[in-house]
Parts: structure tokens; sequence; C-alpha cells
């Protein structure tokens, strides 16, 4: 009987017990969810701090501010790209088999080129070189 005994209150106590570190660890991990939660707030006041201070910053008034006060600083002179990017299109125009290109690149309006090389020809400005009348040898070596 005192074994009896025994036993039950060791069962009462392990039980006890285990209830006990149960408890200790919900506390902990909602101790743990209040740190993430208020950490997480905190993350999602500075985007959108951020994302007001970039949606100023991206006003074509302030751009305009900032590039002539770069200018008028710097001494830097601001021009427009030589070409005008589209992205709707494809940097890789496929090919047709028998050299043609494709049919849906020939159903597209002319658009501007892509590239500063593209410009170039569109312009007519083949080569860099200065011009020389037709017939006059130049001199590629420099000297």
């Amino acid at each position: 009987m005192f074994w009896k005994l025994i036993l039950i209150v060791l069962t009462l106590g392990g039980t006890a017990c285990g209830l006990l570190v149960l408890r200790q660890q919900e506390r902990d991990v909602f101790a743990t969810q209040t740190v993430l939660r208020r950490e997480i707030s905190r993350l999602e006041h500075e985007l959108q701090a951020k994302a007001l201070r970039i949606a100023e910053l991206s006003r074509l008034e302030v751009l305009r501010t900032y590039r002539d006060e770069a200018a008028a600083s710097r001494g830097v002179s601001w021009r427009p790209l030589p070409f005008a990017p589209d992205f709707r299109r494809s940097a890789i125009r496929p090919e047709a088999s028998d050299g043609q290109t494709a049919p849906e690149a020939s159903n597209r309006p002319d658009l501007p080129p892509r590239d500063l090389a593209s410009a170039d020809e569109s312009t007519g400005a083949h080569s860099r070189e200065p011009s020389v009348p037709h017939g006059v040898e130049t001199d590629r070596t420099g000297s």
C-alpha cells in the first residue's frame, strides 16, 4: 500500500512538472510572438515611410529640380538620349527560316531604335571618323 501511495504521488508530481514546463513554453512562445509582431509593425512603418519618401522624390518637379541643381553645381550638361527605349518588344528578334524577319515584326509600326548603334545608323552617322572627301585615303595607323 505504501508503494502504491508513493507511485501515485510521483505520478502526480511528474504530471504537474510536465504541465508547468508546457505552460512556461507557452509563455515563451507568446513573448516571442509579441516581440516579432512589434518588429513586424516597426518594419512595416519604416517601409511605408520609405515608400512615401520614394514617391515624393520621384515626382517630376523634384527630379527636374535635382537635375537643374546638379547641372549648376557640377557643371553637368544634361542631354536627352539619342534613342527611345521600347520595352514592349523583345531584345531578340526571331528570324524566319528563309532569312526574312518574322511576320509579327513586319506588322509593327516603325519604332525608335533600341541601341546607340541603331540610332547612329538611323540618323546617318555610320562612322565616328571625320568626314573626308570620297577617294581620299585615311591613315588608320595614327602616324
